[in-house]
């Protein structure tokens, strides 16, 4: 393993082997915001480059779980399995590991507790796109309109304009604001969203 100190694209650090999973990472991160097809594609090519990359493992079991496909749960709890064995392989974060705890706890058929457990990163990660996404999905799925705006309302602002995911951020702020009925606030977003976003998006 590389003894450089990687980071994500929203600045946190990463356990991961080398640059070329790093890449792959990030565009991992910005394929899931962007509910780009390529998604799997770059997360492939990331444990390509880094098999023992124990975020990507938990990443992955969570956005099968996500598909809400009962044939996928078998898989989601091989990659709990393969996280697990990874953090064991190379000490991860407590931000990894929180997201590894937030998989074991939705393949535990708690997926309220396992939304609250990627928000709880955010108190100390606040631009951790990939807890805030997870989540956002999570009280979506759970019908929780509620918590899923309060989440954004408290994450958004973290975002300042020359944060590249912050176009994609705030079209989720401005989808949780029209779930809960304001619409004129979401449409005000929703135009700073598509501002902020990239132009070849």
């Amino acid at each position: 393993m590389s003894d450089t100190t990687h980071h994500d694209l929203s600045g946190d650090r990463i356990t991961v082997a080398n640059d070329a999973a790093r890449l792959a990472w990030n565009d991992t991160l910005e394929a899931l915001l962007a509910h780009a097809a390529a998604t799997p594609d770059h997360l492939a090519r990331t444990l390509a480059a880094d098999p023992d990359f124990a975020l990507a493992h938990a990443a992955k079991g969570l956005m099968m779980l996500s598909l809400a496909r009962g044939e996928l749960v078998a898989a989601a709890r091989d990659c709990l399995a393969r996280a697990r064995s990874a953090a064991r392989l190379r000490p991860i974060t407590g931000r990894e590991t929180m997201v590894v705890e937030a998989l074991a706890l939705w393949l535990g058929d708690a997926p309220r507790r396992a939304a609250q457990r990627l928000e709880a990163i955010l108190d100390g990660y606040p631009r951790d796109v990939l807890a805030l996404k997870l989540s956002h999905g999570i009280r979506f799925m759970l019908g929780d309109q509620t918590q899923m705006l309060a989440t954004l309302h408290r994450a958004a602002p973290s975002f300042g304009e020359q944060n590249p995911f912050a176009g994609y951020i705030n079209g989720c702020y401005a989808f949780a604001l029209e779930e809960r009925g304001f619409y004129v606030e979401a449409e005000r977003v929703g135009r700073h969203a598509v501002a902020l976003s990239p132009r070849d998006a």
